[in-house]
């Protein structure tokens, strides 16, 4: 019996979420293939990030910061759901390729067929499957959704128009075995960002603790000898 996903808490079971939703069989096969999929839009260890693990943008919400524009959902589950429906809307037409996706999926293809389905489709994938090997198990981290990045002062607004995929396109570094896509680099980036400000805020608590220790000795040697 396929797998039935009601809660997600790591990338395996989003990915085992968005085949029942997309009503294809959740095989090993399948699976690994939809993990494979994430790994080129995320990288693997942030595949949760803006609760979009394909960077789909149909009935997405959208947030800007500087030239780029990232998607996300509310919840993990939602992501599931709106991807499947984005690529089951487009089936029949197949008018962006997504239906080639679907029948990859649905005869539970192998990589390479389903590679060269979402690389000829509209999508906006760029590097194939092929290229990496099944991720590894990640927990679900809400950490960039919608509401923490209005806390950072970007304002999010509904977006169901734009074309699903990441903005950034094309490869942010290319040595042949490793490679990082313009999306990865985004999201690295990001972390860089946060493991900086982080750093930052270690080096200023570390100084205030160093200079009230030295106030306090430079005290304690001014204080008059008891009589």
């Amino acid at each position: 019996m396929a797998p039935v996903v009601t809660t997600v808490s790591d990338n395996y079971t989003w990915a085992t979420l968005f085949l029942n939703d997309l009503g294809v069989p959740a095989s090993q096969n399948n699976i690994n293939n939809v993990l494979l999929w994430m790994a080129q839009e995320k990288p693997p260890q942030a595949w949760s990030g803006n609760n979009n693990p394909l960077n789909n943008t149909y009935n997405a919400k959208s947030y800007k910061y500087g030239n780029y524009t990232d998607y996300y959902y509310d919840t993990i589950s939602e992501a599931a759901t709106q991807t499947a429906n984005n690529i089951a809307l487009d089936k029949t037409s197949n008018a962006n390729g997504y239906g080639n996706i679907y029948n990859a999926l649905a005869n539970n293809a192998n990589t390479a067929t389903l590679s060269a389905a979402i690389l000829d489709s509209k999508w906006g994938t760029k590097t194939p499957l092929t290229q990496t090997k099944v991720p590894s198990k990640y927990p679900y981290i809400g950490t960039f959704t919608g509401s923490t990045n209005t806390a950072q002062g970007v304002v999010p607004s509904t977006n169901t128009s734009a074309v699903p995929g990441c903005s950034q396109k094309g490869d942010l570094l290319n040595l042949g075995v490793f490679k990082i896509t313009g999306c990865q680099g985004k999201a690295l980036l990001g972390g860089l960002f946060v493991v900086s400000g982080a750093i930052l805020i270690l080096v200023g608590i570390s100084f205030v603790i160093k200079t009230e220790t030295l106030n306090g000795i430079k005290e304690g040697l001014r204080a008059p000898a008891a009589e």
